[in-house]
């Protein structure tokens, strides 16, 4: 095969107008995932079914922002310029921007603003009819919209008229991709349900004891007083513990309502660095930190982890 030199077919690119009969809609934008660049959905081998999302979201590769209660489309016009003889030009595509109101509390605004960066994530965005819209990588897989700065301005408080409110802004920095690589996942055809997805919920864990015997309190990091009293011994572990201790598991967990707190036991003494124990929730999987499911299969996460006091 030779060697095509400036050569470019203009006419490739170019899509039939016509569409079709049945056609998936899209909605109002109520939400998006950011997911990292390296992320793809090999659409020949894996299903986006609400497994998958639990999945994804339980290792940390796909972050929800969902329930947005507004949504500005704050998108640049495509830039052009007028030449001394009135003929315009293209200079350049507008980049897609959007603004995403929620009222989710200060818990959910912190978390929000954690995110702030610029170039570290792509973006799924999610509809009020449950549809998805993603991004074609290949023929055979999916990607978020690449993205470039991901924004949560300062927390908005009530005025007697509206709501608290946390406004995140993400800016889209491939117009091509947006307008012409899109990729729309139908929710029925998919068997996912996007109201039904939850974020990780943060807590806060501590302990007291020696030996076998331990005693612990497990909270949620935003309102000490939402304990989380579904935990079992499968979902916690020990770590931080020396070669001498590795083997050790936890053996059993009992909720005390009265106390609010957890005796749990170690299925063997711990004799040596209690001081570096670390009690932590777990999942089947290797995510950066930690996550339980709990009641296993709820799709409700959990993630935290605390030292022997």
């Amino acid at each position: 095969m030779s060697t095509l030199v400036n050569f470019f077919d203009c006419n490739s690119a170019r899509l039939g107008t016509g569409t079709p009969s049945c056609d998936i809609p899209t909605g109002v934008p109520t939400g998006f995932f950011l997911v990292p660049k390296t992320w793809r959905l090999d659409t020949t081998t894996e299903t986006f079914d609400s497994a998958y999302i639990t999945a994804q979201i339980k290792a940390g590769t796909m972050i929800p922002f969902l329930g947005a209660i507004n949504f500005t489309d704050n998108s640049e016009e495509s830039v052009i310029y007028t030449t001394q003889l009135g003929v315009k030009l293209l200079a350049r595509d507008g980049k897609p921007e959007f603004t995403f109101d929620f009222s989710k509390g200060y818990c959910f605004h912190s978390a929000a603003f954690s995110y702030n960066s610029f170039g570290s994530y792509d973006v799924i965005l999610t509809y009020d009819n449950g549809v998805v819209f993603m991004a074609k990588a290949t023929a055979t897989s999916l990607k978020g919209h690449t993205a470039g700065l991901v924004n949560t301005g300062n927390f908005v408080h009530r005025d007697g008229a509206e709501s608290e409110k946390s406004l995140v802004m993400i800016q889209l920095t491939n117009p091509n991709e947006y307008n012409s690589q899109g990729a729309l996942l139908d929710p029925v055809s998919n068997g996912f349900d996007i109201e039904a997805v939850n974020g990780i919920i943060d807590v806060t864990l501590g302990f007291t004891g020696s030996g076998t015997d331990y005693v612990a309190t497990i909270t949620a990091s935003c309102n000490s007083a939402i304990d989380i009293s579904a935990i079992d011994a499968a979902d916690l572990r020990w770590t931080g513990l020396v070669a001498g201790d590795s083997a050790v598991t936890v053996q059993t967990v009992v909720y005390d309502s009265v106390a609010r707190t957890f005796a749990v036991t170690a299925s063997a003494t711990l004799t040596a660095s209690v001081a570096t124990l670390g009690l932590q929730l777990i999942s089947a999987g290797p995510p950066i930190e930690p996550v339980a499911e709990i009641p296993a299969s709820s799709s409700i996460l959990y993630k935290g982890s605390g030292k022997l006091a």
